[in-house]
């Protein structure tokens, strides 16, 4: 048979979750009621508060300055693990702020991007040389429709801006930019939930 599992603290003192409140303790002269409260909230069991925690301990040493809870020191081991999980919180919120910075970085240098404008008319400058073949110009968009397809947008500009380089008004390499300049801004996949509040 299974080991039961041990009954929590709450529930062994006959404590209620509304008793671990500022106003309760303050108005409590109880001096076990106290006790009992400190040891629950020094043990985590229903949250880590630390201020309520030293709040419980300090009326505890009006109550009863020689109680045997306030020579343990609890509250410190409350502390460190309190500041060891805001020091991992800020860590994993400085990394998502990071990842965010880079992709809108990304993103503005893809809005500046723009396809290249067919010369002025009357203007000496003659056409850009027809060098790509039809063969290069297919390779260029599948190449430019698979980046599309991987939310790579930098490429996939790169392989249309090249084809309209040579083809100013090429239907499919416009449809591509087009497809590039509407996307939706929206953050990685990589980013994880910011800094959890800590109760």
């Amino acid at each position: 048979m299974a080991e039961e599992q041990a009954e929590p603290l709450l529930q062994q003192f006959g404590l209620q979750v509304e008793q671990l409140d500022y106003a309760f303790i303050r108005d409590c002269e109880d001096v076990k009621v106290v006790e009992h409260i400190v040891q629950v909230l020094r043990s985590g069991e229903e949250g880590y508060f630390l201020h309520l925690t030293r709040y419980a301990e300090d009326h505890l040493t009006k109550l009863c300055p020689d109680s045997a809870l306030l020579q343990e020191g609890a509250t410190s081991a409350v502390d460190e693990r309190m500041q060891e999980e805001a020091r991992k919180d800020l860590e994993e919120w400085a990394l998502t702020m990071k990842e965010i910075e880079e992709q809108l970085k990304e993103e503005e240098e893809l809005i500046n991007i723009s396809p290249p404008l067919p010369p002025i008319r009357g203007s000496s400058s003659s056409s850009p040389a027809l060098t790509l073949s039809e063969d290069d110009i297919e390779a260029l968009l599948l190449e430019g429709q698979q980046f599309l397809e991987k939310d790579n947008f930098i490429q996939a500009s790169l392989c249309f801006q090249k084809v309209l380089s040579h083809y100013p008004a090429h239907n499919r390499a416009l449809e591509g930019m087009s497809t590039i300049h509407n996307q939706p801004r929206k953050p990685t996949g990589k980013t994880r939930p910011l800094i959890q509040e800590i109760l």
